[in-house]
């Protein structure tokens, strides 16, 4: 392994400005308690996001790569520790609610060849959506290419890994459709 002297290509471009921001984000805005530390991480996010709503909420430590793909609804809140990744689009729509420690990808490795290691196998992905009025319970993850219906609620801990009907209720690995909040 100490031998192997390929070199590795980051898809994303990160130059100075990149860095910049990881600094000022990292040792200056990602801990600040109460409202003066959500009204700066708006103001920092909201600046380099696709779109971002009124009144969404960045809790501490809250990661977000490829922001400039990504668009917040309004009145949405996300999660402490969530991480959001945006190689391919994602739309979050109002009135969302998104659990502590919650990861959204867009993107995973492929894997289908043993005899090619997976690293070397490339990635596939898609953008996702989550509908308005959605509550995706912490822990959850969402994989790439799925659409969250409206009014839909994602039980904790679950792995969303195909569409979910508006006005579903959902949990588990994979997650599966346990109710309906249409009465």
């Amino acid at each position: 392994m100490g031998s192997d002297k390929r070199r590795f290509v980051i898809k994303r471009k990160k130059g100075i400005r990149w860095f910049v921001g990881e600094i000022i984000y990292w040792y200056l805005l990602a801990d600040i308690p109460t409202s003066i530390g959500l009204r700066l991480r708006h103001l920092y996010y909201s600046s380099s996001l696709g779109e971002c709503g009124k009144d969404v909420k960045f809790p501490p430590r809250i990661k977000i790569l490829s922001p400039e793909k990504i668009v917040i609804g309004d009145r949405v809140g996300l999660g402490e520790e969530a991480i959001i990744d945006g190689e391919y689009p994602i739309e979050i729509g109002n009135d969302t609610l998104i659990g502590f420690q919650v990861v959204i990808l867009t993107s995973t490795h492929c894997h289908h060849n043993p005899g090619i290691p997976i690293r070397e196998q490339g990635s596939k992905g898609g953008p996702v959506k989550i509908g308005s009025d959605v509550w995706i319970g912490a822990r959850s993850f969402i994989m790439p290419g799925v659409t969250i219906g409206n009014g839909s609620v994602v039980g904790a801990c679950s792995v969303v890994t195909s569409d979910l009907p508006d006005y579903s209720i959902s949990a588990g690995i994979p997650a599966k459709i346990i109710g309906s909040r249409k009465k």
